[in-house]
């Protein structure tokens, strides 16, 4: 089996790291690890490293957990990434969109706040959301978190100039893009306004549809992004 992960968000370098706080927590408390054992670290950014325990010290809050890093291997970073702007669906279910969306390889997601939105994912919600791509990564063993935007305004995210598919009713098939950065966006339960499609298909988006035209918010994002992650 491979070794637990846990996230060291300084820089790695091959000798001691300390480790603090929830991951030390995990780490004594919850997988019960102590010297001797293997675990595996990651920054986030690309680096992950083989490690060792050497010591568990303090309790409860004040644990810290003292592990002999070897020297770190680097991912590279995606040559597509993806950024999903995805209107923020209602309970749980934008957290398991997160989940997902980090299973399959999504750069950035950013809650776009579109007409019809009825969810402003704002404050703590946020950082719940950051936490559930944080266990993501260490559950799928993947090297590099996903950005969790703030949310944005439709409008204003169409200003970033991204290369972009509108995912819609009434779209075409999606069609593989050129290798390079690249969005998708998703609109809300009740779908896009005519007008912001109008907006988008002014900005130069693309407008494609998926083979089954109705979906939940949450279905129609993850299903854009693992054809995306298909056809790149």
């Amino acid at each position: 089996m491979s070794a637990p992960r846990f996230y060291a968000p300084s820089p790695l370098a091959a000798g001691p790291l300390t480790l603090t706080g929830p991951e030390a927590k995990h780490l004594t408390a919850v997988l019960r690890l102590g010297p001797g054992d293997a675990a595996e670290l990651f920054d986030g950014e690309g680096a992950r490293a083989a490690a060792t325990v050497q010591a568990v010290r303090g309790k409860g809050a004040k644990t810290a957990a003292e592990l002999l890093c070897e020297a770190p291997v680097y991912a590279d970073p995606p040559a597509s990434p993806l950024t999903l702007a995805v209107a923020a669906p209602k309970g749980d279910r934008f957290r398991w969109l997160i989940e997902k969306a980090t299973e399959l390889g999504v750069a950035r997601i950013v809650p776009l706040i579109c007409e019809r939105s009825t969810v402003d994912p704002g404050g703590g919600k946020l950082d719940k959301l950051r936490a559930t791509a944080l266990a993501a990564c260490k559950q799928c063993r993947r090297d590099r978190l996903p950005e969790i935007a703030d949310p944005l305004p439709f409008a204003a995210f169409l200003e970033q100039g991204l290369p972009t598919t509108l995912f819609h009713v009434t779209g075409d098939r999606f069609a593989p893009p050129a290798p390079g950065p690249y969005a998708i966006l998703i609109g809300p339960e009740g779908g896009f306004t005519e007008e912001e499609v109008t907006l988008a298909t002014a900005s130069g988006a693309r407008i494609a549809a998926l083979p089954t035209p109705i979906l939940r918010t949450e279905t129609a994002a993850i299903a854009a992004a693992a054809v995306f992650a298909a056809a790149s």
